[in-house]
């Protein structure tokens, strides 16, 4: 049933997020067209509509991830979706997971828009030269700051940005899903943004008081990546088990 609910929220998303894909590569093509061909004027103009596209994708990211979570579980759309076979971790779990698939595809669109208006022929010649000596750098710089675990480490750090990233999303998660408890029915929207800068600083402070209790100094480099890699992953549980625990035991579509 998962997967029907990821192909719901990918097809629902996908009507917001693929034209924006497009009209980056095409106006980064347009602007790379005019800057070899000197036109000034259709390259300040492409360039301007670049940064508002880019800006755009960021604002419509944290929109959607709001709207998505707010509008389809704790508002009107919620007597619909708690009707269906499935339990509200589910649903949570889905939103969640096409929320970080569309943020890891803006990343790579944005990856190939920054090609598209920099690179060229003599860049890339250049790059792919020099490519195995600054591959071979970073893999001896690894091997001897992380005691060989290259493969450990090469995985880690991607799994710490995106356990990161769900951070984030939680936080929102659980910050829209406490303005809707009961008791805040009449300032729902105040609540859930006071909720997120408190959860945030609250989180904060945890982080920093456990790591003054982490003798990070006297820990392998390896330890502490794995130390890191634990703590985000405990946390994002801890806000993962609050926002379920609201939305199970505490909704209120009233």
């Amino acid at each position: 049933m998962l997967g029907k609910l990821l192909k719901y929220e990918l097809k629902a998303t996908s009507r917001t997020f693929l034209p924006i894909y497009g009209a980056l590569i095409l106006v980064a093509l347009g602007n790379r067209l005019f800057r070899m061909g000197n036109i000034n004027l259709g390259f300040g103009l492409t360039t301007a509509i670049l940064v508002g596209l880019f800006v755009a994708l960021g604002v419509l990211t944290l929109m959607v991830t709001i709207q998505r979570f707010n509008r389809n579980l704790l508002g009107d759309e919620g007597y619909l979706m708690f009707t269906l076979p499935v339990g509200p971790n589910q649903l949570i779990f889905s939103k969640l997971i096409t929320t970080v698939i569309w943020g890891i595809s803006s990343g790579i669109v944005g990856g190939m828009t920054f090609v598209i208006l920099m690179g060229d022929y003599q860049v890339f010649r250049e790059f792919i030269n020099a490519w195995p000596e600054l591959w071979n750098d970073l893999m001896k710089g690894i091997q001897t700051e992380f005691k060989g675990q290259v493969a450990l480490v090469l995985v880690a750090i991607p799994v710490i940005g995106i356990l990161s990233y769900i951070e984030g999303i939680l936080m929102i998660y659980l910050a829209l899903a406490t303005g809707q408890l009961p008791i805040f029915s009449r300032y729902r929207g105040i609540i859930s943004f006071i909720a997120f800068f408190i959860l945030n600083s609250v989180l904060q402070l945890i982080t920093g008081l456990i790591g003054n209790f982490i003798p990070f100094a006297t820990m392998s480099s390896t330890t502490t990546l794995m130390v890191v890699m634990s703590g985000i992953l405990v946390l994002d549980v801890a806000l993962f088990m609050g926002t379920n625990y609201i939305v199970s035991k505490h909704l209120n579509l009233e």
